[in-house]
């Protein structure tokens, strides 16, 4: 049942309120301006030797018209091939203001605009680290869940790293909380230390 979309009310009923249409299940949900939905929504096939994934970068309109944003049947960029290839599916999504879609795949940060296909914003897909920089140049290492603050400023947990890192809109990446390699909750101060975050969020009076 991992195709269909629930909503909970306050007071606590739950329905069905879209289903995800085609074979592939919801890797992640974001909710965008005027009342849509964003979804990453993909899966895995395999062979004898060998193994692929798919995945679909989706909107929900508020009439529940779904609208196809990024199919990797048709992928326009190697980068996106080389992904499908290594089985990487999107681990976490985001929209900014301008309604483009960030999205966390391997171990990087790709950006969805709305006139072309996704590329790399941050990371690099293979290559994992812990380093600051600015835009490929970083490093991140299992990043998934990911949230924008009201300046614009994208925050990824990066979840093999034990941190939660900073993407400027200038695109440059720096650590805000956890110690880069260092597992354990260690409450106080900042950075303080984390222990594998793997979604982050970020409300209204800036937390």
């Amino acid at each position: 049942d991992y195709q269909r979309l629930r909503r909970i009310t306050p007071q606590g009923q739950v329905s069905t309120v879209a289903l995800v249409p085609g074979p592939e299940g919801v890797l992640a949900l974001q909710t965008g301006a005027r009342g849509s939905l964003y979804a990453a929504t993909g899966g895995s096939a395999y062979g004898f030797d060998s193994g692929f994934s798919f995945f679909t970068i989706r909107r929900m309109n508020p009439d529940g018209q779904w609208q196809t944003l990024f199919p990797t049947n048709d992928p326009r960029q190697p980068v996106i091939a080389a992904a499908c290839e290594a089985s990487l599916l999107p681990a976490g999504l985001a929209v900014d203001a301008h309604d483009a879609v960030y999205f966390t795949l391997g171990n990087a940060v790709l950006k969805l605009p709305t006139d072309g296909p996704p590329s790399v914003f941050a990371g690099d897909l293979k290559a994992a680290g812990a380093d600051d920089g600015i835009g490929a140049a970083a490093r991140f290492s299992s990043p998934t869940g990911l949230t924008f603050d009201t300046a614009g400023n994208l925050y990824v947990a990066d979840s093999a790293n034990h941190t939660v890192r900073r993407i400027g809109q200038d695109g440059t990446v720096s650590t805000v909380l956890g110690r880069a390699g260092q597992a354990g909750i260690a409450l106080g101060a900042a950075p303080a230390g984390l222990d594998t975050p793997y979604r982050v969020a970020w409300t209204a009076d800036g937390l």
